[in-house]
């Protein structure tokens, strides 16, 4: 391979001529998308990106972002190309230092951090940056101590990649908790956010921080106190203790009220059920201004309204949320409520079961209302209560599979798989097999899924849509066809779930595995792909071959 005049190389991934340098790219209207793709689909020249690392800056650096997009499923060139990398990481251009590292970090290459923990003091803060997200990719939790000066770095962008770090340790990262405490009151948003992240991974940690978690779900940002109150779903009655006291207050707080609320109901602080219930009243929404001004993202109504909050908290309180089952159904008659708020309180409303079951017929009656956002909530409301709606709303449920809207049809899909007797309905899910929504049919399986042997005549056609190359771009309606036929334990389709181990696709090599788990005895006939499929470059894929090879194994 011959460089041209103007210093370009006669490689194959440019649409034009001509893979490098940067600026023949541009004159051939290239893109790196372009390029990337052409990479995949072709063997990777390995010449071709060790020209481009001995050109400009430009090349160097798109050289090793195509290579860094590559390594996971091809890491043998990455070893090859390793003196270059790390060569890239003593270069004078940032970007090639970025794009070093990152290839670095895809090849989890740790035997190389001692490179890497040099740039957490750089002067250049993309770089700190960088380095910091890098230790927790290579799980390099071990190193904790290196990172912890990180997390008070003056540069927002570089705290909060300490913290992702941090989080991607899971409980190993509550070695920093001190650290990461003190970014709760930080300046950036984003990192407040991820500060609640990682004490919500760190079990003993988070049950200790609860109270200063909990003055964060009266912060003026949005999206602190939607990672405050998800902190306290994942505490659940662990936070009472520390939390409780701070919480309560911030019922009359203006701000804090929606996400207080919440929080009470996630905690199931049932002496609360009185005062939550206090805000059973239509109020404003100023935080959806807000949103319309694109200073803050949208986020749930719940968030955002104090009925929908107090609803949402009161379904989580069992016996004592249930006594306000009546309020929160009268609320339902308000023609004044926006249709996200009336949606939410059928879900809240559907979600307290045998309490609210004298309100049958009202949510039955938005099976057939005008606005879909309101057919998809009872739709969702009909799964949720179960027995006490099938024998009335079957036929308007079943009548909801032809909607159209997309959405409405996915929930009525699910509520039919939730039913007691959902195999009497294979028939009317198996038409959405061949729905033109991806999301659809991927609903329709899954709740196919769940009908039993008589589900198993379709098992062909589940198969044939786990199979299809043709569905390309559509890995989740194959995935779930995969499931679903382990689920059914269709082992006469062994052969074939097993041939989708050589997928380009990760997600659907691992449902395969996943899928084959179930087969007994056909499925140890494929035992040697299993094993093959255990060294796969994508953890995932990994997992669930090891699941699959002890399942069969036993």
């Amino acid at each position: 391979m011959a460089p041209t005049v103007n210093g370009a190389y006669r490689g194959r991934y440019a649409p034009g001529r001509t893979m490098f340098p940067m600026k023949a790219f541009n004159e051939a209207e290239a893109t790196f998308a372009k390029s990337l793709t052409k990479m995949k689909q072709e063997a990777p020249d390995t010449p071709d990106l060790l020209y481009a690392l001995e050109e400009g800056p430009e090349e160097r650096s798109w050289a090793l972002q195509l290579l860094s997009a590559i390594v996971e499923s091809q890491p043998d060139i990455g070893r090859q190309l390793m003196p270059q990398v790390l060569a890239a990481l003593e270069d004078d251009a940032a970007s090639v230092q970025l794009a070093a590292i990152d290839v670095l970090a895809k090849l989890k290459a740790t035997e190389h951090l001692p490179q890497i923990l040099d740039f957490l003091a750089d002067p250049n803060a993309q770089l700190r940056s960088a380095s910091a997200e890098c230790m927790g990719n290579m799980d390099a939790w071990h190193l904790a101590e290196e990172l912890r000066p990180s997390l008070a770095d003056s540069d927002g962008n570089v705290v909060k990649s300490a913290l992702k770090a941090a989080r991607s340790w899971g409980e190993n990262g509550q070695m920093l908790a001190s650290a990461v405490v003190r970014c709760l009151d930080h300046a950036n948003a984003g990192a407040r956010c991820e500060a609640v992240q990682v004490l919500t991974s760190c079990a003993e940690a988070s049950e200790r921080f609860a109270g200063k978690v909990a003055k964060l779900l009266a912060n003026p940002d949005l999206q602190t106190r939607e990672a405050a109150v998800a902190f306290f779903a994942a505490l659940g009655p662990r936070g009472t203790r520390r939390a409780l006291a701070e919480t309560q207050k911030l019922l009359k707080d203006p701000i804090g009220q929606c996400a207080a609320a919440m929080a009470l109901g996630h905690m199931k602080a049932l002496n609360c059920a009185a005062e939550v219930a206090s805000l059973l009243t239509p109020g404003q929404d100023s935080a959806l201004a807000l949103a319309a001004t694109g200073l803050e993202p949208r986020l749930g109504v719940e968030l955002r309204r104090p009925e929908c909050a107090a609803a949402f908290a009161l379904s989580l309180m069992g016996d004592e949320g249930g006594k306000y089952a009546d309020s929160i159904a009268s609320l339902l008659s308000d023609k004044q409520l926006p249709t996200e708020a009336t949606a939410s309180l059928i879900r809240s409303l559907a979600s307290m079961g045998s309490y609210a079951s004298g309100h049958k017929g009202k949510l039955l009656s938005f099976l057939e209302h005008p606005q879909s956002q309101l057919r998809e909530a009872a739709c969702w409301a009909f799964g949720a209560f179960g027995a006490l709606l099938q024998e009335e709303g079957i036929d308007m449920l079943l009548a909801l599979l032809n909607d159209s809207q997309a959405t409405v049809r996915q929930r009525a899909a699910k509520a039919l798989g939730h039913l007691q007797e959902s195999s009497l309905y294979v028939d009317h899910l198996a038409v959405l097999l061949d729905d033109p929504v991806p999301a659809v049919q991927a609903q329709a399986l899954e709740s196919l899924a769940s009908c039993g042997e008589e589900a198993e005549s379709y098992a062909a056609i589940v198969c044939r849509m786990a199979v299809e190359h043709s569905r390309e771009g559509h890995s989740g309606v194959r995935c779930s066809a995969l499931k679903t036929l382990g689920n059914m334990r269709a082992a006469d389709f062994a052969e074939e779930v097993a041939g989708c181990f050589e997928d380009s696709d990760p997600l659907v090599r691992a449902a395969a595995a996943e899928a084959l788990a179930h087969f007994g005895a056909e499925g140890k006939e494929f035992l040697m792909q299993v094993e093959l499929l255990r060294s796969d470059p994508h953890e995932a894929v990994r997992r669930a071959a090891d699941e699959c090879a002890l399942a069969l194994d036993a």
